[in-house]
């Protein structure tokens, strides 16, 4: 991903890394996970997990 950005000349960009399907993981996997790659924790299964992306998102835009 990072490689990718490089190529297009988009370092500079602000990204969001969602981490979609967690809900296939156990709770403390899925937030350890969530902090070591410094994503944020997603799943359709549970819309209310999509607040912080949203936020997250919002934040950065405006």
């Amino acid at each position: 991903m990072d490689l990718a950005l490089l190529k297009l000349d988009l370092t500079e960009t602000s990204t969001v890394l969602a981490l979609n399907k967690v809900d296939r993981l156990d709770t403390d996997h899925a937030a350890g996970l969530a902090r070591s790659l410094g994503g944020i924790p997603i799943s359709a299964i549970n819309p209310s997990s999509l607040t912080v992306l949203r936020e997250t998102i919002q934040d950065i835009i405006f």
